[in-house]
């Protein structure tokens, strides 16, 4: 478990919830010069194993080629081919896609043989098969496409900066999930400087902004980092994506935070506070990171009754949202009596350790009882031809939500 007043320790809770949002793959295809994102991840962690739904992917299609007048056949049998490749991703059918991808290829040379003008269809081709290679994990091959539909098209089409820029923050999306972080935010930063050529699309250029800050603080740039966050506010300050801004000023905190700005971090966290308030989507996991980044700062800044206040809120936030973080809760009641230590409180010490101990226990045997479920699931039905469930055997398998006995 990190020390309560740890930073960086806050980074890593706050990190793996944001890829997710801003730094989603963007599948593109071309449409009178724009882009437009066909399909996206579920989440980084996945390598964006989910396109967008079969029926819109279908519509944005049709609307992209078939609008107001007779398009070329070539260009119909690609997007009847890239729907049904979006279906195929959409049910985990990578393989199929592939097989799709390729034919969709085939499509593309016989166009230009035919002397049809491709090129912008052959450079959002390129990305989306990129993708799907880099969904098998196949980063490589991936890197390569990718690669050479940006020489390519840098070329051809020197003009065209919104393709070009997807297609260098695919790019460096393929590098991060190698692990290769320079690399990353070399593409990254290379993908912004081309988006910000173009003057239309704000919440656009907000989003590579912020894929540049996440990938500055990932290589320990945090004046980077803070600078492409604090642009990133700006560019939203209209209203328009206001979780982006969310996600943007936490982050912003976090590398304040590692700057040892710590007054200036924790009032963008204030608002952070404020902001998620407003919100009618459900944020208490959020809340709760925010109010831990808080304590740590009053930790480092010597505010111990502060800090107190601040891991109260936590478990407050615990509380009223029915969440059943048994993990989270320990570490704050850990941290709680860590606090209570270091003033020589020690009755206050021991309620909050054994509070923390109790919940770890708790954890633990809920692991080991849906290790055991998992194990008699896999063996008994998963190796075996049987029959399917019956009601009883689902009802004596079916894993029940956890309910820890401690709420705070």
């Amino acid at each position: 478990m990190p020390p309560p007043n740890d930073p960086s320790s806050y980074l890593t809770d706050v990190m793996p919830q944001l890829t997710s949002g801003a730094m989603k793959t963007r599948f593109i295809a071309p449409s009178k010069g724009r882009v437009r994102s066909s399909g996206a991840a579920q989440n980084e962690m996945a390598v964006d194993r989910v396109a967008a739904s079969t029926a819109m992917a279908l519509a944005d299609e049709l609307a992209r080629f078939c609008d107001a007048r007779v398009e070329p056949a070539w260009k119909l049998e690609l997007s009847q081919l890239q729907a049904s490749a979006y279906r195929a991703i959409s049910q985990g059918a990578y393989e199929e896609a592939i097989r799709l991808s390729k034919l969709a290829a085939e499509a593309l040379g016989r166009a230009e043989r035919a002397g049809d003008d491709t090129r912008l269809s052959r450079a959002c081709h390129s990305n989306n098969h990129a993708l799907l290679l880099k969904a098998l994990d196949r980063y490589s091959e991936a890197r390569e496409w990718l690669e050479k539909a940006i020489s390519r098209l840098k070329s051809q089409c020197p003009d065209e900066v919104r393709i070009t820029s997807e297609l260098l923050a695919n790019l460096s999306r393929v590098f991060s999930a190698e692990g290769q972080w320079e690399s990353a935010w070399q593409a990254q930063a290379e993908a912004l400087a081309h988006r910000a050529k173009s003057e239309e699309e704000s919440e656009d250029l907000a989003r590579f902004n912020f894929a540049y800050g996440l990938l500055s603080a990932q290589t320990l740039r945090h004046r980077e980092a803070a600078a492409a966050f604090s642009r990133t506010i700006e560019i939203l300050s209209n209203g328009a994506n206001p979780r982006l801004v969310l996600d943007a000023r936490i982050c912003l905190a976090s590398a304040l935070m590692s700057l040892k700005e710590f007054h200036d971090a924790e009032a963008q966290l204030l608002t952070c506070l404020s902001e998620s308030e407003r919100s009618q989507r459900p944020l208490a996991g959020f809340q709760v990171v925010v109010w831990k980044m808080i304590a740590a700062i009053r930790i480092r800044t010597n505010r111990y009754d502060d800090a107190q206040c601040a891991y109260r809120a936590v478990l407050r936030v615990y509380s009223d949202s029915y969440m059943m973080d048994a993990i989270g809760m320990a570490e704050v009641h850990y941290n709680l009596g860590l606090v209570c230590f270091g003033r020589k409180d020690e009755a206050t010490f021991k309620m909050h350790m054994r509070r923390a101990a109790d919940l770890i226990d708790e954890q633990r045997a809920l692991v080991h009882e849906r290790d055991e479920k998992f194990r008699v699931a896999f063996d008994s039905r998963l190796h075996k031809a049987v029959s399917p469930l019956s009601p009883p055997e689902f009802g004596s398998l079916m894993m029940a939500p956890a309910q820890p006995t401690h709420a705070g």
